[in-house]
């Protein structure tokens, strides 16, 4: 399930924060999380339990749902997940079309996963 996560926030690249309901509508994130989590387990939980010192839940702001940001460490998984991404040869696709293979994005501006139309999300700095 972590790995899908990681999964996810690679493979977004908008500018604007990606949401747990953004999150949790990504077909892998969907596919692990009926996999292996109890349905009495909500996704945000197991994060916080799990994961909860690399992605953190801040208020989005101007009425906008709990936003993901990522602590320094999650950084730099998510670099190593686009990297895995890009060897296999899967440019990441999203509103601002294929990103460029070979080097990662900005910090601020990651991609999102290929074909997913879901509103954007960028890694805080």
């Amino acid at each position: 399930l972590r790995d899908a996560i990681f999964e996810f926030l690679a493979s977004w690249r908008s500018p604007e924060l990606a949401t747990l309901q953004q999150m949790s509508d990504y077909p892998e994130v969907k596919r692990r999380q009926a996999a292996f989590l109890p349905k009495t387990v909500p996704l945000r939980d197991w994060i916080e339990h799990r994961i909860g010192a690399e992605i953190e839940f801040r208020p989005g702001g101007h009425g906008r749902s709990e936003v993901i940001h990522l602590t320094e460490i999650a950084r730099e998984t998510v670099i190593a997940k686009l990297a895995q991404i890009q060897a296999r040869g899967m440019a990441p696709m999203g509103f601002g079309g294929p990103m460029p293979m070979g080097h990662p994005p900005p910090l601020g501006h990651l991609p999102p996963p290929p074909g997913y139309g879901a509103p954007p999300h960028a890694i805080p700095p």
